[in-house]
């Protein structure tokens, strides 16, 4: 008793408030002694944990030691990471012993970081929720550096190459929503939850869909919840209007009227095609709405624009962008390849227009899409789409639609209106796609057409095999009416002669073209058939009387030439003319010319080309048949 009276009075004197603090301090000791041999607190208190682990590991490894990621537990993410850490990625594999990627929020982290990284566990996410949540609302302590604020470019900052941001590998909450732009741009003010101003929140995701944000670049769906992060400053208005002002500055309109011989109108988005109201819609996209005035446009899709008696009976199509969906006409067929709409009036049923006003314009404008192409044809004729077949079929693997009688609604994500054309029978390869030239086109009609040649015969190389010349034959106008003296004065020099003419088998006649080394003929559309004439052939074209050599070098001798094809020219005297017989020698038809052509094209076209045939003086001619011999040895 006396002992425990003694105990008693010595308490008694000391002051209970230092008996308290001896106490916290005792018990301080003890926790950490109880902490420092178990991970019990790991649930309770991660961030401690974090502390503690780093501290442990830091303590138990030198400085130059990499720590790796879990490949699982970045797989995984916040549902199945185990307490172990296991390297990010497979040891074995060189290939893979630096990236590990974690799938819950779309970045690649560096596994050879010295940063130490605590991944997520499912314990940790479920009970620091609540925690987080209130951090979001109402931030009352200091927040941590999102990367090291010594150098963003350390190890402890991730750049996620799938949003453009940077992320805090040491941090719990890993996901933060800087652009490169916007972390360049200094520090942002802290802002609420609410969009502003075009930067969107993060997807919902059972939407199935993402919103995008002002730059229309879509926001990733995160899962993980997020520290408390500043709003990246937005552009002003001023900023905004400038950039709307670039855009529409940019902007095209649907239709180019710049080229002389054809407007083309061609658009990339919803396009729908009512053929039988001859009208195309084109469906503004809700983007570029605001920017895009509302357009209409009237055109006659075939490449003679500027001649007013062969537009006469082209259709017009009218073309309008609309922005209201509700407007527009519901697609009855939806096409997944581009549309090329186009008209065969005009000048067409002319051998020559048919080439450069319709098959030459054509190729050039379709020939890209390798017959993955729908065409639509107004001022349809069906004997001229069967006369040209093989064409049709070599540039579209789709059954042509008759534009002007189909009464559905057809929806296309491309549509050419118009046919792109250079010059006649002439492709410039600098303003072409993929640089396409005539030479490509003649090749391509010796595949349409199974044409076995692509070059002349080499006099020299195969004895006893003569050279062929194709004398073209005319029934009507600037026809030869000595032919026979000229095919005996042929054959004399070595040739194999072979008189044709033309008609709608055009199958039939390619075949004997191309089977010919030379071709000569009175100018007309009867030359037309150059194309099929084999590469380095020859072509001669008789020019008849009356100043004509401008449209004989128009429209045949420089287009020759782009085929590779060896050009050579003869001009007649008035003695070879037949208008001898009609005319007076001092008529102005022999001595002014040129007062002629002052009549216009129908008087010119009168005299010259259609009242003219030609009684070739072979003596004279002989020497021309010479020269194609001596390039055909070249």
């Amino acid at each position: 008793m006396g002992y425990e009276a003694k105990l008693v009075r010595s308490f008694s004197r000391i002051e209970p408030q230092k008996l308290g603090l001896g106490l916290l301090a005792t018990c301080f000791l003890v926790s950490l002694v109880y902490i420092s041999v178990t991970d019990t607190f790991a649930v309770r208190f991660p961030i401690l944990n974090s502390w503690l682990s780093s501290s442990k590991r830091a303590a138990a490894t030198s400085p130059l030691v990499e720590t790796t990621l879990s490949s699982p537990q970045l797989e995984v993410g916040l549902e199945n990471t185990t307490h172990e850490s296991r390297p990010s990625c497979d040891d074995a594999d060189p290939r893979s012993s630096v990236c590990g990627e974690n799938d819950a929020i779309e970045t690649h982290q560096n596994s050879s970081s010295t940063a130490s990284y605590v991944p997520f566990r499912k314990e940790e996410f479920s009970n620091s929720t609540q925690e987080l949540e209130v951090g979001l609302e109402n931030t009352t302590h200091e927040s941590r550096p999102i990367c090291d604020d010594v150098d963003p470019r350390s190890s402890v900052c991730a750049k996620n190459d799938a949003t453009e941001t940077y992320q805090n590998s040491s941090s719990t909450a890993s996901y933060v929503p800087f652009r490169k732009e916007e972390f360049s741009n200094g520090t942002p003010e802290v802002g609420s939850e609410k969009v502003e101003q075009g930067i969107s929140q993060p997807c919902d995701t059972k939407s199935g869909h993402c919103e995008t944000d002002s730059d229309g670049r879509t926001q990733k769906n995160m899962s993980t919840i997020v520290d408390p992060l500043p709003i990246p400053l937005t552009s002003s208005s001023s900023e905004k209007d400038e950039r709307i002002e670039d855009l529409e500055a940019e902007r095209k309109p649907l239709c180019d009227t710049s080229a002389r011989r054809v407007d083309v109108c061609e658009m990339d988005g919803d396009v729908r095609i009512l053929g039988k109201n001859s009208s195309v819609i084109y469906m503004t996209p809700s983007k570029i709405g605001a920017l895009r005035r509302s357009e209409s446009w009237k055109v006659r899709p075939y490449a003679r624009k500027t001649d007013k008696a062969a537009m006469a009976h082209v259709r017009e199509v009218s073309l309008k962008s609309l922005e209201n969906y509700e407007e527009a006409p519901r697609c009855t067929v939806h096409h997944t390849v581009p549309a090329i709409v186009f008209s065969i009036a005009g000048y067409t049923g002319n051998y020559f227009h048919d080439f450069t006003d319709v098959l030459v314009p054509l190729f050039l404008t379709s020939y890209q899409f390798n017959g993955e192409v729908q065409f639509l044809v107004t001022n349809f004729k069906l004997w001229w789409i069967h006369k040209y077949l093989p064409i049709f079929k070599k540039l579209s693997n789709y059954e042509i639609i008759d534009f002007d009688n189909d009464e559905g609604v057809h929806c296309f994500k491309h549509a050419i209106v118009g046919l792109k054309a250079h010059s006649d029978m002439i492709i410039d390869p600098s303003k072409a796609p993929n640089g396409y030239s005539m030479v490509d086109f003649t090749r391509f009609l010796r595949s349409a057409y199974s044409l076995e040649r692509s070059s002349p015969i080499r006099i020299g190389e195969h004895p006893g095999k003569k050279p062929r010349l194709l004398i073209i034959a005319r029934s009507r106008t600037r026809r030869f009416v000595n032919v026979d003296k000229i095919i005996r004065m042929a054959e004399k020099l070595g040739f194999e002669v072979v008189v044709s003419e033309a008609d709608n088998n055009v199958t039939r006649f390619a075949h004997i073209v191309n089977s010919c080394d030379v071709m000569m003929g009175v100018h007309g559309a009867g030359l037309t058939n150059l194309v099929f004439l084999p590469t380095n052939a020859i072509l001669i074209q008789v020019v008849p009387w009356g100043g004509l050599d401008w449209i004989a070098t128009t429209y045949f001798n420089k287009p020759s030439k782009g085929m590779n094809l060896r050009y050579l020219e003869y001009s007649i005297t008035e003695e070879e003319s037949t208008l001898i017989d009609q005319y007076p020698r001092d008529h102005a038809v022999f001595k002014d010319p040129s007062s002629i052509h002052k009549l216009g094209w129908a008087g010119m076209m009168e005299v010259f080309l259609v009242k003219q045939n030609v009684r070739l003086n072979v003596r004279r001619f002989r020497p021309v048949l010479i020269k194609a011999l001596k390039l055909l040895h070249q």
